[in-house]
């Protein structure tokens, strides 16, 4: 039968195994550690879920990925994204709210430099925050943002020749407050539901359309009402002399 100092260092053995400390331990020290053990116990079972959810970073696909049963809690990612292909409801149904913050907060990032469609990416999600966003890859964005909890998209980059094209791309945006366009829409787009733009990104919007001046080419902005009211004539002037029209 073992004795109690073996006993006694069994459990510190076990202690140390799970913690990867090498200190002795003494008895009050044994009890301090329980903590210790249930940390590494959770950081244990972090590492081996996201290890395999993600194949150690290597993973590119995420259609559909963060469905159903996602939220603040558990989405904690590991790995930066990096995805190619594309990201169709990817983040659809769920119930994370702040998805740049979180991202952040992991320190990973949402590489979508090589994607090739945002279709339904955030449909009927609760999201509220995205991050920046490249989108060189795509052609047109069916429904890509239509989220009625959307409120902030840091930054979408879109590509120089304004070719990409916009259908339902903001339904039903209507808590949509602020977004940060680089690139150039060139086709017609629409932000009708979104009442709470701010001026400044109503004035990137702006800015991003792409120049039909000397051309016989016309397209159509269209805006809420109350985003409308927020502009000015030499605002709205911008647009009308790139041979863009606001409705």
């Amino acid at each position: 039968m073992a004795t109690v100092n073996e006993k006694m260092t069994a459990i510190a053995d076990a202690i140390r195994d799970k913690t990867a400390e090498t200190d002795a331990l003494s008895l009050d020290d044994m009890a301090e550690s329980i903590p210790k053990v249930y940390d590494a116990g959770k950081k244990s079972q972090y590492d081996e879920f996201w290890d395999n959810f993600q194949d150690y970073g290597k993973r590119t696909i995420y259609v559909r990925a963060f469905g159903y049963n996602w939220n603040d809690v558990n989405f904690k990612p590991k790995y930066d994204m990096n995805v190619t292909g594309s990201l169709q409801y990817a983040f659809a149904y769920n119930q994370i709210t702040d998805l740049a913050g979180i991202l952040e907060e992991c320190g990973v990032k949402l590489d979508t430099t090589d994607v090739t469609s945002f279709a339904e990416m955030i449909y009927a999600s609760t999201i509220t925050h995205l991050p920046e966003l490249k989108t060189f890859g795509v052609g047109g964005f069916t429904g890509a943002f239509s989220s009625n909890q959307l409120i902030t998209i840091d930054k979408l980059i879109l590509k120089e020749d304004g070719s990409q094209t916009f259908n339902n791309t903001f339904q039903n945006a209507n808590k949509l407050k602020n977004i940060v366009i680089e690139g150039k829409i060139g086709q017609n787009i629409s932000f009708e539901h979104s009442s709470l733009l701010t001026r400044e990104s109503l004035m990137s919007i702006i800015n991003a359309l792409k120049d039909y001046s000397g051309t016989t080419t016309t397209r159509t902005l269209t805006l809420h009402a109350n985003a409308k009211a927020r502009l000015s004539e030499s605002d709205i002037a911008i647009a009308t002399q790139k041979g863009w029209t606001i409705a």
